[in-house]
């Protein structure tokens, strides 16, 4: 066998088994990259043209993106791109920053002096900007980079899905819905840095879910605002929003 039949062999495993499957991951990159955005329409008959197949498998591609969140159907209108709401939003990220606290204490043994000095710089720059795009940003960068030297790649895989299934979908961060909350973030996050320098484990733990908590007090907030109809009122006090996505949302 020649070197390049095992990449090649690698390459073929890799490659979707039905058609379903090639439209549902390539549908579900367009999503996750922001080419397709919320509140696009998903018709099956363009989709289908597109893809030089018949129908059948995009219906079954979108249903799958529906179970993931990502698509969902309407009366009258057919598939369109998701916009989460707040609760689901919520119920997303309880999940993902308690996965979270287990992979920063999983990391933290392994956390060498350039990834701490990486760490340091990331809170310095919070410490000088107000602007809540570029703070989400690097509250994004942080976040990667304290569960980075954790050693359970499938976790930290899960966790970025988890970042990515709310941010891509959301046209603000908390940041900038609750610009007051980078001051407290930075604290926070200056804390969790002061417990992994330390090596002391039962505080890194007590200060990632101390902030995980206040995190999720500020979007029950929102989502109890959006509910009553007064989320607009709290987005319009954020400076406008540009067109490029959020980096991140907490």
């Amino acid at each position: 066998m020649s070197p390049s039949a095992p990449r090649r062999a690698a390459m073929v495993s890799q490659l979707p088994s039905t058609k379903t499957d090639y439209v549902y991951q390539t549908l579900r990159k367009e999503i996750l990259d922001g080419n397709l955005q919320p509140g696009q329409r998903l018709r099956l008959t363009e989709i289908a043209e597109r893809y030089e197949i018949s129908e059948m498998p995009v219906r079954e591609a979108l249903r799958k993106l529906q179970h993931d969140g990502l698509v969902h159907f309407e009366s009258h209108r057919g598939a369109t791109v998701s916009d989460l709401g707040l609760d689901r939003i919520v119920e997303i990220i309880a999940t993902r920053t308690y996965l979270e606290a287990y992979a920063v204490v999983e990391a933290a043994p392994h956390h060498s002096p350039q990834s701490i000095e990486q760490l340091k710089a990331l809170v310095a720059k919070m410490k000088k900007t107000r602007d809540p795009e570029q703070y989400s940003d690097l509250n994004r960068r942080f976040h990667r980079q304290l569960t980075e030297p954790c050693p359970n790649a499938f976790l930290k895989l899960e966790i970025d899905n988890l970042w990515n299934k709310v941010w891509r979908t959301r046209s603000q961060s908390l940041f900038q819905m609750i610009p007051h909350r980078i001051a407290d973030a930075t604290r926070e996050h200056e804390r969790i840095l002061n417990a992994v320098i330390q090596g002391e484990t039962a505080k890194l733990h007590e200060e990632v879910m101390a902030h995980r908590e206040k995190t999720l007090t500020n979007w029950r907030a929102l989502a109890r605002a959006e509910a009553d109809g007064a989320v607009v009122k709290l987005e319009s006090q954020t400076p406008p929003v540009r067109t490029r996505r959020p980096a991140a949302v907490e």
